[in-house]
């Protein structure tokens, strides 16, 4: 990928796979994007460029370079973290050798899902609730954004609290084949200091990066989150833009 960038003339589209044929692009409307999404405004050089730097951090750290699998967390709601997801999807998509296998977004908030408003709220024919609930498979669950480099499996219906644990209980099958298809998997999970964040991710979510947005996380609720998440956590982040979400 020449730029991690878009051009304001480039297009973004989103692919859909349709009963195993080829993807169908659907063309995103610009002004409906989330402005937290970085790759789709040029302006936003520093936060680009922040991004790249932690792809390469992530890449070269050893606590990831077996699982090659992000789960991200913040101490509290606000923090950014849904479009902190998206962004360091992209970036670490950006720095994929050519022939390497994609890099995965995949939204485990399924209560309190956002990924698809960011994107302004395209319809879905599956999203990561239907794998999880067996009426379609994992691959048809994601779709890819702006180029196949990055698939993003997110939810199409919010979920109840009751219908999310009987679903995260077949989360780990999403897991494997998640990790076996894609070069890096990202997962967007719900706040530490949550009642979503429940006992499948105290078990699961064993390589965290914890994420604090500056001038607004209290330091003793990240060193809260960070205590209570434990030898899972493998490093903290700081969002230092005016998060939207």
């Amino acid at each position: 990928m020449s730029a991690f960038a878009l051009s304001d003339r480039e297009r973004i589209e989103m692919g859909l796979l349709i009963r195993g044929g080829p993807r169908q692009k659907v063309p995103l409307n610009r002004q409906s994007l989330d402005p937290a999404l970085v790759f789709a405004d040029v302006s936003q050089s520093a936060r680009l460029q922040s991004y790249l730097e932690l792809a390469e951090k992530l890449e070269a750290a050893e606590e990831w370079k077996q699982s090659h699998t992000v789960f991200l967390t913040s101490a509290e709601p606000g923090d950014g973290r849904t479009s902190t997801a998206f962004n360091l999807g992209w970036a670490l998509a950006s720095r994929l050798a050519e022939g390497a296998k994609p890099v995965l977004v995949a939204e485990f908030e399924l209560e309190r899902p956002a990924m698809r408003r960011m994107l302004g709220s395209p319809r879905l024919r599956y999203g990561i609730d239907c794998a999880l609930r067996n009426i379609a498979s994992e691959e048809e669950s994601a779709f890819t954004l702006v180029n196949d480099r990055l698939h993003v499996s997110a939810v199409r219906d919010r979920m109840s609290r009751r219908k999310t644990q009987q679903l995260l209980s077949r989360a780990e099958s999403f897991l494997e084949w998640a990790v076996k298809e894609h070069s890096w998997v990202v997962v967007d999970c719900p706040p530490v200091h949550s009642r979503r964040w429940t006992k499948w991710y105290r078990e699961h979510a064993k390589d965290v990066l914890l994420l604090a947005r500056a001038d607004w996380t209290p330091q003793v609720r990240l060193r809260s989150a960070a205590k209570k998440l434990g030898s899972a956590l493998r490093g903290v982040t700081m969002n230092r833009a005016a998060v939207l979400e």
